[in-house]
């Protein structure tokens, strides 16, 4: 989508008021057009953060509607990619812990594909919002996601027969344990070597 300053900030500002008043559908909906367009440009990524739109997409992590909240992570994913402000606004409006939250109750006999495929999601927003800038890590999303109980499931997640799963969740990690020994110390100590180290092998 190209469109004027004008425009774009009158059309995200329509998608977040979207966010906090329409139904189920139009939730979905809003928070498609919003991972779609902060995918785009991070013109679209600053007029989101600007217009408060954090907080009414994480909102939708508590909706009964799984499409609802797999838009939302991915949404709250492209606007956490490479910009430290947005990773520090997901975090101060509480989407660390929503976001782990998505992972808490997994284990390695969960069958749901659905469960699946929200986890895979919510790895890839944890790497982005530890992922920093490109240049350095954000070490405070870090030690967040780590106290947030981020690893027991991450670990789990490696034995699901889902390789969508398996290399979100690598990747998850690898930026979890980046210039981090808390967090290098503690994937190992949960057994993930041996797994990473298969996938590793059959990649």
């Amino acid at each position: 989508l190209t469109m004027e300053t004008s425009n774009r900030s009158q059309i995200i500002q329509s998608l977040v008021e979207m966010l906090r008043l329409a139904g189920m559908t139009g939730q979905e909906q809003a928070a498609a057009a919003l991972a779609n367009l902060a995918r785009e440009s991070e013109d679209n990524r600053n007029s989101i953060l600007n217009t408060d739109g954090i907080p009414p997409i994480l909102a939708l992590l508590d909706s009964k509607s799984q499409t609802a909240k797999e838009n939302a992570v991915v949404a709250i994913t492209e606007l956490a990619r490479g910009s430290m402000e947005n990773q520090a606004a997901v975090a101060a409006a509480g989407g660390v812990k929503k976001i782990v939250g998505l992972m808490h109750g997994f284990s390695a006999q969960t069958k749901d594909t659905a469960a699946w495929r929200l986890c895979a999601l919510a790895a890839a927003a944890i790497r982005e919002l530890s992922r920093g800038d490109g240049e350095s890590v954000n070490s405070e999303n870090q030690d967040a996601i780590a106290q947030a109980g981020a690893m027991a499931p991450l670990v789990t997640m490696l034995g699901v027969p889902s390789p969508q799963l398996q290399a979100n969740v690598a990747a998850a990690m690898a930026s979890l344990s980046k210039g981090h020994h808390g967090n290098q110390l503690a994937i190992s100590k949960l057994g993930a070597l041996p797994p990473l180290l298969g996938l590793v092998r059959e990649g």
